[in-house]
């Protein structure tokens, strides 16, 4: 056994990172975290500096407004041993927080593993110190938050609305008429194609703010900034009835998974001729796949597994059985959930990286609104002088 001393911020990566299984013996509805939990064990979590710092030292996470700081006391007690017990472990402390901050995932029945996803990165991110929903340097924003642009053109005038929205993941459609390929299968590829074509909006739906006529239009979505991890779920799950009170099912379909993933022609860069000049090399936008969870059953008894690569290996997790795999195993299953992790952070120093340009755009468009507000209130009081004289 060999005994190790870990600081703060290694600790919390370490208590992600090990293997947690030991609640899952008294009820295997706790599989719903274990794969989220498992698949942090990536050696790629370790590529960022910047994200790990985000937690500070050991007296600053201390210092947290933290909804119970017993759990992070347990979290840095249990990362100072290291053994080779291959005793289960299990996260007690984390998801009895979670549970008192979501109430919707306590107790013992059935829940959505990326939910649980979702929760838990929204709840790490707004205990994190400083921490803001703009220009947040969280460990949570730091790895998984992007950027999705939407482009409404008018067919009547042809002017081009953009807004930009964060994103933390991407939810796939599989019940879209998606492109297959020639063996009739789908493929994450097909259906990013699907997600970023553009979509036709009739008359009623979109109103110009040019000419401010009710006109016909396209809608485009693009990735205008990506993150160093990116995480796709598949709308496996479907309710029928607008309030989802109706029959559900699961949709079963096969989607095959690459193992390199190339990300440049989804982009805002790709979308738009004028900026490909600043695209950048295209190693920039390759990612490569580290986790993938999986559904098995049906929703009301299903249960999750997942695969998760750990330095050059692959490992299958199923509750508190951890298997050695493959690669051609992971790809072969029918995924819920998958992620991938940028290949290379490093840019060229003449280059000027997406996520600084568009902060620099988005600076530039506020201080233009701030101004045209400025303006506005001015003459609205010029107007009201005048209507006084």
């Amino acid at each position: 056994m060999a005994r190790v001393s870990l600081n703060a911020e290694s600790a919390y990566l370490w208590y992600l990172q090990y293997h947690i299984d030991h609640l899952k013996q008294s009820s295997h509805k706790f599989c719903v975290d274990n794969p989220i939990l498992e698949l942090k064990k990536d050696e790629q979590w370790r590529r960022y500096p910047e994200s790990r710092s985000s937690f500070g030292t050991l007296q600053q996470i201390q210092m947290m407004h933290l909804p119970s700081k017993e759990w992070w006391r347990s979290l840095v007690k249990d990362a100072e041993m290291y053994s080779e017990d291959t005793t289960p472990f299990g996260p007690v402390s984390f998801l009895a927080t979670t549970w008192r901050k979501s109430t919707e995932l306590a107790g013992y029945a059935q829940h959505d593993a990326h939910e649980f996803f979702i929760t838990s990165l929204n709840h790490i991110h707004s205990n994190c110190k400083g921490s803001t929903n703009i220009s947040c340097i969280c460990i949570i924003h730091s790895t998984f938050a992007g950027q999705l642009q939407s482009d409404v053109k008018c067919e009547r005038c042809g002017n081009v609305t953009s807004t930009v929205d964060p994103i933390l993941d991407v939810s796939l459609e599989l019940k879209e008429k998606v492109v297959r390929d020639d063996k009739g299968h789908l493929s994450l590829g097909a259906c990013l194609r699907k997600y970023t074509q553009p979509e036709k909006l009739g008359p009623k739906e979109y109103t110009c703010s040019k000419c401010g006529k009710g006109s016909s239009a396209s809608k485009r979505l693009s990735f205008r900034k990506l993150p160093p991890v990116l995480s796709f779920q598949f709308k496996r799950f479907e309710h029928k009835g607008l309030d989802k009170s109706g029959s559900a099912r699961k949709l079963d379909s096969p989607v095959r998974l690459p193992a390199n993933l190339d990300m440049m022609p989804f982009t805002s860069m790709n979308v738009k001729d004028n900026d490909k000049e600043n695209a950048g090399p295209p190693v920039m936008y390759q990612y490569e796949l580290f986790a993938v969870i999986n559904h098995e059953g049906q929703m009301d008894n299903g249960h999750y597994t997942n695969f998760a690569r750990l330095n050059s290996g692959w490992y299958r997790f199923d509750d508190d059985k951890v298997t050695l795999s493959s690669l051609g195993a992971c790809l072969k299953s029918t995924p819920y959930m998958c992620f991938y992790v940028k290949k290379h952070l490093e840019y060229k120093p003449h280059i000027t990286p997406t996520y600084i340009r568009t902060r620099e755009t988005e600076a530039v468009r506020e201080k233009a609104l701030e101004r045209e507000k400025e303006a506005a209130r001015q003459k609205e009081l010029d107007d009201a002088l005048l209507a006084t004289v």
